[in-house]
């Protein structure tokens, strides 16, 4: 008998990655291949223990945020297929070692688009944007494509400005800076803070200068992290990055096994909105039963079928006054919001899960999945199962939460 041949793939950590993906990787190594993995947490500037892969029959390397130029070039040096998960944005876009190698990228506009039609949709008409304090540019491309969407709106975004370097450098001058700029904003203000991190400090400044959030300020980060959102005062809203590790690992198990498969970007879209405390469900006019109805859909359209009577009978009110309301502030109707709402988790359970599209119109309360393909054709252009097989080849189109 043939002893089977296990792939060997050597994993390089050079930051703690984002919480979930180590999880994911291990996940689908159990499901798919077992691959025979070398981990090293802390390679980074030892170039030669890298070198030594090749005598050890290394096939591919799986480099997880890595910001040395060493350890990229041991890599290339290598001959094998690469993937560089979450690399840095300078070196995606100016060349470095790995040019000739897969990696991954976030999709930032779609991710500020996804913020600024969130808030206008809760009816707000003041914004504003905190960005990386060191100007990256990922962070600008985000403070870009938010001011834009807004404009298109006719909404005016207020930016926080750069404090001085040694402001950057230190929390403890920078927070009295902001806390300045956060009085000076109209309110009720809705602020896009370019990562979780960003958006905590922002939280931090409200707190200590006891203006309300979400009732005054609201608050919205990148990325999810549940140590920050989750022990934030209040907890922080934040949006969910799909982290394409089944996409990754497809495609580095593809190159390591057919040389004929090409290095490529592996785009990172924004899935939806985890809601949390520091956006709740505050009417922006201050009509409670409007904040009452969306935050009713927002629940229920994940639970099953939910019908405009529903709604009504939820928040106890006419259904032609609600109607009205809701439509002054939402600029939508609370049909159009229902819809919108389904058939962004249909498209998270086609992304996130192995359910049938059967199984996913059950889940999701549709009366018949003719309709539902019919509804996922005509808001992203593909039928469910060609959508969720070109997930591997393509980006998503943006959807927002």
């Amino acid at each position: 008998m043939t002893k089977k041949k296990h792939l060997k793939v050597a994993l390089f950590i050079s930051q703690m990655p984002n919480w979930n993906i180590l999880p994911d990787i291990m996940k689908w190594i159990r499901q798919n291949s077992p691959w025979q993995l070398y981990l090293q947490s802390d390679a980074f500037g030892e170039e030669q223990s890298m070198l030594r892969l090749t005598k050890w029959g290394c096939d591919g390397i799986l480099i997880i945020r890595s910001e040395s130029p060493k350890a990229c070039r041991a890599a290339a040096k290598t001959g094998v297929p690469v993937v560089e998960i979450q690399p840095s944005f300078l070196k995606t876009n100016s060349g470095h070692f790995l040019t000739n190698q897969s990696f991954t990228r976030v999709d930032d506009a779609a991710i500020a688009e996804m913020a600024a039609q969130h808030f206008i949709s809760q009816g707000y008409e003041n914004f504003a944007f905190v960005g990386n304090v060191k100007k990256m540019q990922w962070s600008e491309n985000r403070q870009r494509v938010f001011t834009k969407a807004l404009a298109k709106s006719s909404h005016h975004c207020h930016i926080y400005k750069e404090p001085s370097r040694q402001a950057r450098e230190d929390w403890a001058l920078e927070e009295p800076i902001m806390q300045k700029w956060l009085k000076s904003l109209p309110k009720p203000c809705a602020i896009f803070a370019a990562n979780d991190l960003r958006a905590r400090q922002v939280l931090d400044a409200c707190l200590a200068e006891d203006i309300l959030v979400p009732e005054s300020v609201a608050v919205l980060g990148v990325d999810n992290d549940p140590f920050i959102c989750e022990t934030s005062i209040p907890p922080l809203s934040s949006i969910v990055l799909d982290n394409a590790i089944p996409q990754v690992l497809d495609h580095l198990n593809q190159r390591m096994l057919n040389k004929a498969v090409k290095p490529r970007c592996i785009p990172i879209e924004p899935v939806r909105i985890e809601t949390r405390a520091s956006t709740g469900y505050i009417s922006r006019s201050g009509d409670t039963i409007v904040a009452q109805a969306q935050m009713f859909i927002a629940k229920q359209a994940r639970n099953g079928q939910i019908s405009v009577e529903d709604v009504v009978r939820a928040v106890n009110c006419s259904r032609r006054t609600l109607e009205t309301r809701f439509k002054k502030i939402v600029k939508h109707t609370i049909l159009t919001e229902i819809r919108r709402r389904q058939i962004n988790y249909v498209r998270e359970l086609l992304m996130h899960t192995d359910l049938s599209v059967n199984e996913i119109s059950n889940r999701t309360g549709f009366m018949t999945l003719n309709r539902l393909e019919n509804r996922f054709k005509k808001t992203f252009g593909k039928p469910m199962r060609e959508y969720r097989n070109s997930k591997n080849s393509t980006p998503p189109a943006a959807v927002v939460d």
